[in-house]
């Protein structure tokens, strides 16, 4: 079964299952989250120093998750939980490239062909550790697997129009720490924070562009710092 449909058997079967009024039990949510991201595309490293082109960026932009998982307490202190979600994003960033090391893969020390990384959306499953402060307010911390759609965007000199596209899916991880809190019977109130890394090797080497070197070195490192805030609702 493909994570996308664990989430959907999830959500189907809760509605025909009851719990008592605690963070036991399924649960679905859905948050909003202000993400800084940092994109970091190196064209090729030789001994492991940056060689060739380089791309840089780092903005800021929101997005939206929906949730589902299951939480078991232990000890009536101790939860041990596991998560799914699905997160759709539009950050997006256009930035143009650098020569760090003169060569055949870049004659100049800059270039104006500017390129726009876009994570399009990613699916999540983690597990949550926590401890429960009171019978209704929980603190936990995070870990798990993630995978991401990335686009890439080739622009004109301009920057007016988009010459060359190319998508990939990446693998990363995110973990993070959080807290919920309950504000009326089944409803909860939720923040938390979470790092996101990817890196992707041979990406975008196939586009029709002067990014484009001549063997395929081209490594991307992605990091996400996102700052959530939602609610839950416990079956």
């Amino acid at each position: 079964m493909t994570m996308k449909g664990l989430f959907v058997f999830l959500i189907c079967i809760m509605p025909n299952l009851v719990y008592p009024n605690d963070f036991s039990g399924f649960f679905v949510g859905a948050s909003i989250n202000n993400d800084k991201n940092e994109f970091n595309l190196i064209s090729k490293k030789v001994s492991g120093v940056p060689y060739g082109w380089e791309i840089n960026s780092d903005d800021r932009d929101l997005s939206f998750k929906l949730n589902t998982g299951y939480n078991k307490i232990f000890d009536s202190k101790i939860l041990l939980g596991i998560e799914l979600g699905y997160n759709h994003s539009n950050n997006d960033q256009k930035k143009d490239g650098i020569c760090i090391t003169i060569s055949e893969d870049c004659p100049i020390t800059t270039f104006s062909y500017p390129v726009k990384f876009t994570n399009e959306k990613d699916l999540s499953i983690a597990g949550r550790f926590g401890y429960l402060i009171t019978p209704k307010t929980l603190f936990y911390i995070s870990g798990g697997y993630v995978k991401a759609r990335i686009k890439a965007d080739y622009y004109n000199e301009l920057g007016t129009s988009v010459t060359d596209t190319e998508s990939d899916n990446l693998s990363g991880q995110r973990y993070g720490v959080g807290f919920e809190h309950f504000l009326w019977e089944n409803l909860s109130l939720k923040g938390f924070f979470s790092q996101v890394n990817f890196k992707g090797e041979n990406f975008l080497t196939h586009a029709d562009s002067t990014y484009e070197v001549t063997t395929d070195f081209n490594t991307v490192d992605l990091d996400f710092q996102s700052l959530n805030i939602g609610i839950n609702y416990h079956f």
